[in-house]
């Protein structure tokens, strides 16, 4: 029997600690997002595990990219766009779609060992407003 995650949710069940670190992430400050998402996902019920779980992974991998671990950022962003694609095209207003095709295109350019060339370079979490409460 194979299960379909059901993304369904009212805007009360997020977790109020995931602006922080979205705000933590876009400030390129990874590492303390990858604090805030760990405890986030011990918190998180199961079936919210793998989207900040995917959150976390890509926060890490883009922190390996920036210290030069290319083949830790490589294995993290590419588990986290795995464990992110059940989650689309958004959830918990975040644009996972469009987090998950910036960091493929990351992804992509890691065998090249390529550094970041400054802060165009690194995606940003897309918030996408919601006004109904339930999506």
């Amino acid at each position: 029997m194979s299960s379909k995650h059901c993304n369904w949710f009212k805007i009360e069940d997020m977790d109020s600690r995931l602006p922080t670190a979205i705000a933590l992430f876009n400030s390129k400050e990874f590492y303390a997002c990858h604090d805030c998402l760990e405890d986030i996902w011990h918190d998180a019920p199961i079936s919210d595990r793998p989207f900040y779980q995917g959150l976390l992974q890509i926060a890490v991998g883009l922190y390996h990219w920036q210290n030069a671990n290319y083949r830790g950022a490589m294995s993290l962003i590419g588990s986290g766009i795995s464990n992110l694609r059940h989650f689309q095209p958004e959830h918990f207003q975040v644009d996972v779609s469009h987090l998950i095709q910036v960091s493929h295109a990351i992804y992509q350019h890691l065998p090249h060992q390529q550094p970041p060339q400054g802060d165009a370079d690194f995606p940003v979490i897309t918030q996408l407003q919601d006004t109904t409460g339930i999506r």
